[in-house]
């Protein structure tokens, strides 16, 4: 199975303080539009809530969220690029990682 190896840096000296694998499913739900500037969508949405975790591509977190009706608000977001950790909200499954760009405006 494909993963996704998040590495957090030393921003003093460029070493790696640590990392973390995240498993890709091969049929990650996918949200658009991508890049966005407030809302993302999933093409099909779930018949259940997901949740949705979004860490920075320096690896820190932006927090934690609930996409309700297959919609998603990060308008408050500044602009730049995120991961989405995407995962059941009822039994917690990991449904799978996207990459997704914040555009400025």
């Amino acid at each position: 199975n494909p993963t996704l190896r998040i590495y957090r840096i030393n921003t003093e000296d460029g070493g790696i303080i640590n990392s973390t694998d995240l498993p890709l499913p091969a049929a990650a739900p996918a949200f658009h539009p991508n890049p966005f500037t407030d809302e993302l969508r999933l093409p099909n949405p779930p018949g259940q809530p997901m949740r949705v975790e979004v860490i920075g591509i320096n690896g820190q977190p932006h927090g934690r969220y609930e996409a309700q009706n297959g919609a998603l608000q990060l308008g408050h977001l500044p602009a730049g690029i995120y991961l989405l950790r995407m995962s059941d909200a009822k039994s917690g499954a990991l449904l799978g990682v996207q990459r997704v760009v914040k555009a400025g405006g």
